[in-house]
């Protein structure tokens, strides 16, 4: 509205001038110049107070700015040193889970000491089956020895009858009976040599193996301690990983907070910058439109230049601000999307412990006590096994040592008779024994 008095006094003016005025005239046009003057001298202060208000509050983003870039000093050293530290976090959540993973699997050790419990076990039930082997022949062979007694006793009641007679008449198929028991006799004398000489190294084998089973036992429970104890470390590792994890989380959540609080604030700063230098514009071309129209009629016109050199200053330091500020809103924002990531890193890293593996862990922890166990049912086994064999030994030094008693009564019966029958029963009796002797019994 001022400018449009300021053209309308001007056409006034010029209307004046182009005719016949008086002297009244040229005063009435003095004081419109001066009412005019005083006017455009109002709105130009009025402008000048306002870039002088926008030269303070652009003194204010300033400040504001400059405390804002040094905030974000501070953020992004936070921002470095929470992705530091998920990224430790992270890493040691994987290594977890890696050795979560190991530890499920059957080290060779614990495989070996279980090949070798199995191989023992079988070698167990092989002299298990001598024992019953041997064990069956030994009954076999008291039988023998009862019937031997028998068929004595029977021989001896028969001669004894018939002792009145001068020649005792003895008959073909008792002296073969006779011999036939020295050769059972013989038989069994082999058998129990046999066997004497297998119990000797069974008796080795046995010895051996339980200092085994007990070596075995031992690395077994080795191998349970040490699993046990570093399954123990990594559950404490994940459980301090995943409270670390859950802690930075946090604090995470609340940096992603507060850069996007600044975030905003800093948008604000954009936008108010941006409208004090459209406001600075919108000034700059009144004072221009008023220097090329109205400029003549002020007595002073310093204080246009003064208010136009002001406000182009002002102009510039606000561009100069709007560029700071730019350059921050770009920096909160890169920022604001790295707090987004490590979040993302954080979830990853209490997510990626990977616990189930720990029933398998358990499992195989439960394994190594059960054959703990077996290992301890072995040695006993293997003590009664040795137990029977020894119980057998001697119940085959018993049936030897009757068999020698035997061998006397029937050597007996036969020493009377017949010279050539007694030589022939001598004959296949050393046959028997050069028998034995030649298998090395």
């Amino acid at each position: 509205m001022s400018f449009l008095l300021c053209l309308n006094t001007f056409s006034l003016l010029d209307v004046s001038d182009g005719s016949a005025a008086t002297g009244n005239e040229f005063r009435l046009q003095s004081d419109r110049e001066r009412l005019l003057e005083s006017q455009l001298t109002y709105i130009i202060k009025q402008l000048r107070s306002r870039t002088i208000l926008a030269m303070r509050e652009q003194k204010k983003l300033k400040k504001e700015c400059h405390q804002a870039t040094q905030q974000l000093k501070g953020y992004e050293d936070q921002c470095l040193a929470g992705e530091k530290y998920s990224s430790e976090i992270l890493g040691d959540a994987e290594d977890a889970t890696k050795q979560l993973k190991d530890l499920t699997q059957q080290p060779r050790p614990e495989q070996a000491a279980l090949d070798d419990y199995r191989a023992t076990v079988e070698k167990v039930e092989e002299f298990g089956e001598i024992f019953t082997s041997f064990f069956e022949d030994w009954i076999t062979n008291s039988k023998h020895q009862d019937l031997a007694r028998d068929t004595i006793k029977a021989l001896e009641t028969s001669w004894k009858r018939s002792s009145k007679n001068e020649a005792r008449p003895v008959s073909k198929t008792r002296i073969n009976e006779l011999q036939e028991l020295l050769d059972k006799i013989n038989k069994r004398k082999i058998m129990c040599l046999i066997y004497m000489d297998t119990s000797g190294k069974t008796m080795h084998t046995f010895a051996v193996h339980v200092l085994l089973s007990y070596s075995r036992q031992k690395r077994i429970q080795s191998l349970l301690h040490q699993g046990g104890m570093k399954f123990e470390s990594i559950m404490q590792k994940v459980k301090l990983t995943e409270m670390a994890a859950e802690k930075e989380l946090d604090v995470a959540v609340d940096r992603k907070k507060k850069c996007k609080e600044v975030l905003h604030l800093s948008s604000e700063r954009l936008k108010n910058i941006q409208q004090q230098i459209l406001l600075v514009a919108n000034r700059q071309r009144s004072l221009e439109e008023f220097e090329s129209t109205c400029g003549r009629l002020l007595s002073a016109p310093d204080l246009l230049q003064q208010t136009s050199s002001e406000n182009d200053s002002l102009k510039e330091q606000l561009q100069k601000i709007f560029k700071i500020e730019e350059h921050l809103m770009t920096n909160l924002q890169e920022l604001y999307k790295r707090e987004k990531e490590s979040l993302k890193t954080l979830k990853h890293s209490s997510e990626s412990v990977n616990v189930a593996s720990v029933p398998i862990i358990c499992e195989r922890m439960k394994r190594l006590e059960k054959l703990i166990e077996k290992e301890t049912k072995l040695q006993i086994r293997i003590d009664e096994e040795r137990r029977r064999h020894v119980c057998l030994a001697k119940l085959l030094t018993q049936i030897t040592n009757s068999d020698v008693h035997l061998r006397e009564e029937i050597n007996r019966l036969l020493k009377p008779l017949d010279t050539s029958t007694s030589q022939q029963t001598s004959n296949e009796s050393g046959q028997c024994l050069l028998l034995s002797r030649s298998l090395g019994l």
